[in-house]
């Protein structure tokens, strides 16, 4: 078992759990950095971590989820924050999904 983070208990899953079902990341996007969670269909937080809302945080987005089969990004699209996130997202062939802001 690992840390506890906000309502995610961060711990080093198997090969067989990163693999096994499908990951969402989800992506609160802020003007100076960006909260993640990866999760999985039934909705297990599997990590949660923050990092900076700039090219090197976004890399550091995809190498930390580089473990995990096919996985689709859900990125808040409040303000314009979230635009530089989607490009490079988008340029390295990753899945996302924009929900509908509220």
């Amino acid at each position: 078992m690992g840390e506890r983070i906000g309502v995610c208990r961060r711990f080093r899953p198997t090969r067989q759990e990163m693999n096994q079902t499908m990951k969402y990341v989800g992506v609160d996007v802020h003007k100076h950095s960006f909260q993640a969670a990866i999760v999985d269909e039934t909705g297990k937080c599997l990590d949660e971590f923050r990092l900076r809302n700039n090219r090197e945080g976004i890399q550091r987005l995809v190498d930390r989820t580089g473990c995990y089969d096919g996985f689709t990004a859900v990125v808040e699209s409040s303000a314009n924050y979230w635009t530089k996130l989607f490009d490079i997202l988008q340029e390295k062939g990753i899945s996302i999904k924009l929900p509908k802001a509220s």
